[in-house]
């Protein structure tokens, strides 16, 4: 089978870019190029920031929850459907970054990333639901006061000083 073959395959696979691709697609796109993504920076009133505990590829730990951007997706429709799915809300944004970085960890999969730091805000009355979940199962949402310990390492490269 030759290289034009093989892509041809792919895009079979790939029924709509838009609504994500198929797991070894993704992983095989994630070795060969950045990917862009948003995070979401939401503080309570105490300054903590709401993070979620990960168990992943990327690692074990906490991190600021965030999304990567479909193709042809628009960033503030990536930064809402991350406040619903990680979040449990409808979140309401500042439109201009707090930050833009770039994460480059040992990884070769999910090993760059070009990460847009959005301040978000929670609805009013939002309470944190982990309904079963304990605070080491992924999803897990908790208020941090202080940069954790067992921050995923790419975020904690550009995020560690959030908490100064």
């Amino acid at each position: 089978m030759n290289l034009e073959e093989i892509i041809e395959k792919m895009k079979q696979k790939v029924k709509n870019p838009k609504e994500g691709l198929p797991e070894e697609v993704f992983t095989y796109v994630s070795t060969i190029t950045p990917l862009i993504n948003v995070d979401l920076l939401v503080r309570n009133e105490s300054g903590a920031v709401l993070m979620a505990w990960r168990d992943d590829v990327c690692g074990q730990g906490w991190h600021i929850p965030g999304g990567i951007i479909r193709f042809k997706e628009n960033i503030f429709t990536r930064i809402q459907k991350v406040g619903i799915q990680e979040l449990q809300a409808e979140v309401k944004f500042e439109k201009e970054p707090l930050a833009v970085n770039e994460i480059i960890i040992g990884e070769e999969i999910r090993g760059h990333f070009i990460s847009l730091l959005y301040r978000c805000y929670l609805p009013e009355g939002y309470v944190i639901d982990n309904g079963e979940k304990k605070e080491d199962d992924a999803g897990y949402l908790k208020w941090i006061a202080a940069c954790p310990d067992q921050f995923i390492e790419g975020q904690r490269k550009v995020y560690s000083d959030l908490w100064k």
